[in-house]
């Protein structure tokens, strides 16, 4: 792990649980590092802080890596739901701490002032740093260490699960998906664990980008539509296709969309109209339930952008097809 993050992090707890007790006198170092009590309080804040922390990218990787697999919600709701889950379960607890501290000093928390002077700093520390984890969680040292032990344990799981199932006799259930993880030689998003073995990058995280159908941006941020029928928001926008091996493959055919190439061709009747195959087609329609007339124009190649469309099926042949286990890291 970064030194700097490490260092960073430790200077940044130890800061804030600084002010957060000394408030408006924080210029007043030399009074308070004199006092025992404060000192011990000073300690005592910043492991608070620090199991804190720990908590909230929890719940954190809770909601962004684990349950937003399971749910098909735009992922501004996840915002909501884990600030809210955040707020209503560090705040109460933070409360009865303080209230205890205040009772060893004959006094409680109403009569000691903290909810008119430290409760609001202590509110708008919380919400800072849950933004920080929504935004830039890779600048937060506990999201580096829980990240790992998640993805250890998730490999632990798949090929637990594998090994169960060849002793029954039956399929690997989820062999395709550890064949598309096994790519660390050639893909900078996957980590290697102490073993030399890859660490499966969470499904949630990334997805195969041969699977992706569309490719639809606009200013908040893009909508995946996969070709199992699955839409998934993502806060990159469109130029991150420059960066893919797979790149040519995907053909802007207006302003905001890129399709997959691979996927699709011409419509027989209708020359500048592209179609999935009738299965990516039935899926599009049933499972994601984009209206039919929505996805014909989508699909269809804006007259500023045709010449690329011809230029592609010219070079379509010469195209890289080494590309089927890239992934796209899109959270």
């Amino acid at each position: 792990m970064n030194n700097k993050l490490i260092i960073g992090n430790l200077v940044g707890f130890i800061l804030i649980a600084y002010l957060l007790n000394t408030n408006a006198r924080a210029l007043e170092i030399m009074v308070y590092l004199k006092k025992v009590r404060f000192r011990m309080l000073w300690v005592l804040t910043i492991f608070l802080l620090t199991q804190y922390a720990s908590w909230m990218t929890a719940l954190r990787l809770f909601f962004y890596e684990f349950l937003a697999a399971r749910c098909r919600v735009q992922r501004w709701h996840f915002h909501v739901y884990y600030i809210t889950s955040v707020t209503i379960s560090v705040m109460p607890f933070h409360l009865c701490v303080l209230s205890f501290l205040f009772s060893l000093v004959d006094t409680d928390l109403i009569a000691s002032g903290y909810l008119k002077r430290g409760f609001l700093s202590f509110l708008l520390v919380l919400w800072s740093y849950t933004l920080l984890l929504i935004w830039k969680p890779e600048w937060t040292i506990f999201y580096q260490l829980r990240k790992r032990r998640f993805w250890k344990l998730t490999r632990q799981v798949l090929l637990r699960r594998v090994q169960l199932s060849q002793q029954n006799g039956d399929d690997p259930p989820r062999q395709l998906e550890i064949r598309r993880m096994n790519v660390g030689a050639v893909n900078s998003y996957v980590e290697l664990g102490e073993d030399g073995l890859p660490l499966p990058v969470p499904t949630v995280s990334a997805v195969n980008i041969l699977d992706i159908l569309i490719f639809r941006s606009s200013r908040n941020g893009a909508m995946l539509f996969l070709i199992d029928g699955r839409q998934i928001y993502t806060e990159k926008n469109a130029s991150v296709i420059a960066q893919w091996k797979s790149k040519d493959w995907f053909l802007k055919i207006k302003n905001g969309i890129h399709v997959n190439m691979f996927h699709l061709r011409r419509r027989s009747r209708y020359r500048w109209k592209l179609t999935p195959n009738e299965k990516v087609r039935a899926a599009l329609l049933d499972v994601s339930g984009i209206e039919e007339a929505k996805l014909e124009a989508m699909l269809t190649v804006n007259e500023w952008f045709r010449s690329s469309l011809i230029e592609h099926e010219r070079v379509r042949e010469e195209l890289t097809r080494d590309c089927w286990d890239e992934m796209f890291p899109y959270a």
